[in-house]
């Protein structure tokens, strides 16, 4: 091996390990609630590591009233007139959900829905452009599911760059042959 070839080896493997991304993990909740006239379902998304006390919703997916939930608004979104705003702060035991709640929307649909919890109850708020149209007592459920899924770890890329680098030198080294083929 030439000296510049080695350079180039270590070289490339600090700058894998360097750039190695630590691994992520969510959290999954399912969650429900019912209401007059309301029945919603579906599944939280959060990050991993709470923070002040609360994990932080990603993602929300399932359905209300047989529509689809299709995305979940970010903190901060205004939902009333008085300038109250979601958070997507979801704790792991009881109230769950904080004052401000989590929002999210449904296909087809300029509404913003947002569950959440004041003093004694749950409650759905439902606003469209930050005015009120709804809102009403309703009973929320929520569960942790456990999913476990492979998530790779910088030493396994790590690895699989030797790897590759591996199978590159030995090809490399082996001797130049000739094949002819003959077809009679």
């Amino acid at each position: 091996m030439t000296n510049r070839f080695r350079l180039f080896v270590a070289t490339a493997l600090t700058g894998a390990a360097l750039v190695a991304t630590p691994c992520s993990a969510a959290r999954f909740f399912d969650f429900s609630y019912s209401g007059l006239g309301i029945a919603a379902s579906g599944r939280l998304t959060t990050n991993d590591t709470p923070s002040r006390g609360a994990l932080t919703i990603t993602d929300v997916t399932g359905q209300r009233n047989g529509a689809t939930i299709d995305r979940l608004f970010p903190a901060g979104t205004t939902v009333d007139e008085d300038g109250n705003t979601i958070d997507n702060r979801l704790f792991t035991s009881m109230p769950f959900l904080s004052f401000n709640g989590f929002g999210f929307g449904t296909v087809g649909s300029d509404a913003l829905f947002n569950p959440f919890f004041a003093e004694t109850e749950y409650q759905e708020f439902v606003s469209i452009n930050g005015v009120g149209i709804a809102s009403q007592i309703i009973d929320f459920s929520l569960a942790e599911v456990s999913v476990s899924s492979a998530v790779p770890e910088p030493g396994a890329w790590a690895m699989m760059l030797v790897g590759f680098g591996a199978v590159g030198f030995a090809m490399r080294r082996r001797p130049n042959t000739t094949v002819s083929v003959r077809f009679a």
